[in-house]
């Protein structure tokens, strides 16, 4: 894999209330879901990326070819031209090319199926949702410093004690309140986020009640893949277990 080396300032690490490390990169992030754009959005600003959002694999294709970046972050199951797609098209364009962007993949699943999946559509890393400032660090680390790296991704959530998640988790949303890299509280962001969540849920629920009723086996995958990521972003576990 290409690893292309970036300036990095000499900020300390985000741990122990220090600030946390600033990268130099143009980002292209490529997600259908709003809220988990925001919250990709604020992490990645937290480290000092620059950030554009596609909210289609053909809007990412189209930003791609307009302008450059330095590193993509792609959903793998976005409506329409899901992200393997995207990313076999744009190693397809790249052929003959010096310059190899790295993708990163946006996958709420963690098999080893799904990593092979990714890497036959050309794609170089991993960040498994939901995502964090340790995780979105560790990707960082690895493509935009060209230091030592971040280290791999952190494996699958577990289970609760007794083998069922709680139906909030608080930890998720820590980083908005104050409890995370960022340091300092962003409640307008959070409030957004439960905004968008309880506007956008409501409808889907139903509209997967309509597919299960007359037994619309693709449009149940469909809705049940996008509730299932936007309530990973909210900490909404109960509900991820349900979606699964």
């Amino acid at each position: 894999m290409d690893n292309p080396s970036h300036g990095r300032s000499d900020a300390g690490p985000g741990a122990g209330g220090a600030s946390p490390p600033r990268f130099k990169g143009r980002i292209l992030l490529a997600e259908d879901s709003p809220i988990n754009q925001l919250v990709a959005k604020k992490l990645l600003g937290i480290f000092g990326c620059e950030v554009e959002v596609a909210e289609s694999g053909e809007g990412a294709l189209a930003l791609w070819e307009g302008r450059p970046f330095d590193l993509i972050f792609l959903d793998c199951r976005m409506p329409g031209m899901d992200g393997y797609e995207v990313a076999r098209i744009i190693r397809k364009r790249e052929e003959g090319e010096d310059k190899r962007i790295p993708i990163v993949a946006l996958t709420a699943e963690t098999t080893l199926d799904e990593r092979k999946w990714c890497l036959e559509a050309g794609m170089d890393d991993f960040l498994p949702k939901p995502i964090t400032a340790e995780t979105v660090q560790a990707i960082l680390a690895r493509w935009l410093s060209g230091g030592p790296g971040g280290g791999p991704p952190p494996p699958a959530r577990a289970a609760a004690p007794g083998g069922e998640s709680p139906v909030i988790r608080l930890e998720t949303l820590a980083v908005f309140l104050g409890g995370g890299r960022g340091g300092e509280p962003d409640e307008e962001t959070l409030e957004k986020m439960v905004s968008l969540f309880l506007s956008l849920a409501p409808p889907k629920l139903q509209a997967l009640r309509e597919a299960a009723g007359r037994g619309d086996g693709p449009a149940i995958r469909e809705l049940a893949h996008s509730l299932k990521s936007s309530a990973y972003a909210m900490g909404a576990w109960r509900m991820v277990d349900i979606c699964d």
